[in-house]
């Protein structure tokens, strides 16, 4: 029997096992967010949730809270989602906030996930409010045609969807 490429790709997608973040800038600058520590993935509906650990420095982007030792994040995301959605916590495990990322499709590898970042964010507060950040960076994006006028109109129409869908 041969091997599924399905089975290259998710085989390696247990509990524990690290994966290298591939953020990419529209402009084509690939950023490493890490690794990401696998916690569950369902090969049924391809999500994945993975935990990333941070050394402290720094700000979480929307939320102006400074970003300390030992903090960590729990990231859910699905193959071909547009969404990442980052949850923040604090080393004690208490909330400091979520943040939803607006993306490409995010394409799943043997040992990465990689997704094209476009710029649009939407921050959500401990108290549940949510609102959208980095406006000015996604219209400049569209601005300078990095991205189809059918993306664009779907990421905002996504953004404006989980700024209005308050749990």
């Amino acid at each position: 029997k041969g091997v599924e490429l399905e089975d290259l790709i998710y085989g390696g997608y247990q509990p524990g096992v690290m994966l290298e973040i591939e953020h990419i800038k529209v402009e084509g600058k690939r950023l490493s967010l890490g690794q990401g520590k696998i916690v569950e993935f369902n090969p049924l509906n391809k999500t994945l949730k993975f935990l990333r650990r941070f050394k402290g420095g720094g700000t979480y982007d929307g939320l102006n809270l400074p970003i300390e030792e030992d903090d960590f994040s729990i990231t859910l995301t699905r193959e071909g989602s547009f969404t990442l959605i980052h949850t923040y916590y604090s080393k004690e495990k208490e909330l400091k906030g979520r943040l939803y990322n607006f993306n490409t499709p995010v394409e799943f590898y043997p040992s990465s996930i990689r997704y094209v970042d476009l710029e649009l964010d939407v921050v959500e507060t401990t108290d549940g409010s949510r609102r959208l950040i980095d406006e000015k960076d996604f219209k400049q994006i569209i601005e300078k045609r990095y991205i189809s006028t059918e993306l664009s109109d779907k990421i905002r129409e996504l953004s404006l969807k989980v700024v209005d869908d308050r749990n």
